[in-house]
């Protein structure tokens, strides 16, 4: 971006929240002070897992970034509910945040919303931006509502769900800019587009590896047993990553006594997994509950082979 310019980013789960994207949003945003930029950042309170019991200012100055967050209902979960619950005291706290900023220094150049919440956060940064001034960057992190339509979340052609990619559609080709993460991702955003109609400009930049605040240690209780063959699955255990084909297949392997397999972290499909498990569990499959992002790396690095799974369709 040539010349200085006034950008804020509104994401609800920033450092030191331990959501990922939001630590990579921390680089993303300190870079561009770095640069020279004005950088806002509109959060909440750290709460993508309140059993963590991280807290943070309402406003603080971090590398070269103001950051104003705001306080939501105080679910001890972040469950489904919980959080979609959150999203309209988020929401409206957004809009007020931008409006009380337009009359105190003007309008922003740019607003950075993502898919989180899904669709309606970029719709309502588009709708504040040609009301307050500023543009959209929409950074595309997942395609809604076709993840939810491959999950079985939506019916395909619904009601419901034309109108949701309508929507999403129209707020890309109102956005500056759409960055989303590869070919595949950018191709999809392009179908849905109308032929009568201008094409949104999206540009491709995949999701970096950033630093840790803390070198990666791995508690002992958390180490492989050096005898045994550890596959290891970390990250989101939800309804797209199809962890019970892993687990059906660890069945199949039972009478292979060096294999186990570890899945590591939280999601709507960890208590349904855990029962297909049995009777393999605390055996040769391990239920490891979400650990800080250092921990995590380090049993990555430790265990013998890591497993990305999505279920078929997904990807697409």
């Amino acid at each position: 971006m040539a010349g200085r310019r006034r950008i804020l980013i509104a994401n609800r789960h920033y450092w030191p929240d331990v959501a990922t994207y939001g630590q990579m949003q921390r680089q993303i945003a300190s870079r561009w002070a770095a640069d020279g930029h004005d950088v806002e950042v509109f959060a909440a309170m750290p709460s993508y897992r309140p059993e963590s019991g991280i807290a943070a200012p309402a406003r603080e100055f971090d590398r070269g970034v103001s950051i104003h967050r705001m306080r939501l209902f105080p679910f001890k979960r972040a469950g489904t509910a919980a959080r979609l619950l959150n999203s309209a005291p988020f929401l409206l706290g957004l809009a007020l945040y931008m409006l009380r900023r337009r009359v105190a220094a003007g309008p922003y150049d740019f607003v950075v919303a993502s898919t989180n919440p899904p669709i309606i956060e970029a719709l309502l940064v588009r709708i504040l931006c040609a009301i307050l001034g500023g543009r959209l960057i929409y950074h595309v992190q997942d395609i809604h509502p076709e993840v939810e339509v491959s999950a079985g979340v939506l019916r395909q052609g619904g009601v419901l769900e034309r109108s949701l990619r309508a929507i999403d559609a129209s707020v890309a080709r109102a956005a500056a800019c759409c960055v989303t993460l590869s070919g595949d991702m950018r191709d999809r955003l392009l179908q849905r587009q109308p032929s009568n109609r201008r094409q949104p400009r999206i540009s491709i930049i995949n999701n970096f590896s950033f630093e840790l605040d803390e070198s990666p240690t791995l508690p002992p209780a958390l180490s492989r047993n050096r005898k045994r063959f550890r596959l290891i699955f970390a990250g989101n255990v939800g309804f797209f990553q199809g962890l019970e084909a892993i687990v059906a297949a660890m069945h199949e392997l039972a009478d292979v006594p060096d294999l186990e397999l570890a899945i590591v972290g939280n999601g709507v499909a960890r208590n349904e997994l855990a029962r297909q498990a049995i009777p393999l569990l605390g055996r040769s499959i391990h239920f490891i509950p979400f650990q800080p992002m250092a921990v995590a790396h380090a049993l990555v690095e430790d265990a013998d082979l890591a497993l990305i799974s999505l279920k078929p369709g997904v990807i697409g």
